[in-house]
């Protein structure tokens, strides 16, 4: 599953509307529509957010959400940070 299924399985599996999964995350509504179509990726804060409300939701998707946030930070920050807490 790429990132842009993920988001919108997460869209699916939250009950949301484009127009609600955009007013939750706050963000254009066409954000989401190129999210989902592949055009653009999300950015990592946007990740971060998206991987907890999937972890929330016990969904799948929050696996594909946290690779793409180590890919973009990297896995020893992701190690650090769970380690100091």
């Amino acid at each position: 599953m790429t990132v842009n299924e993920a988001v919108k399985q997460l869209r699916k599996e939250s009950g949301d509307t484009w127009q609600s999964f955009a007013w939750r995350y706050q963000m254009a509504l066409s954000s989401v529509a190129n999210y989902e179509s592949g055009k653009m990726r999300p950015c990592t804060a946007k990740l971060i957010r998206f991987y907890l409300n999937a972890v929330d939701l016990k969904s799948i998707t929050a696996m594909i959400f946290y690779r793409a946030i180590v890919k973009d930070v990297g896995e020893q920050l992701i190690i650090e940070r769970a380690d100091a807490s």
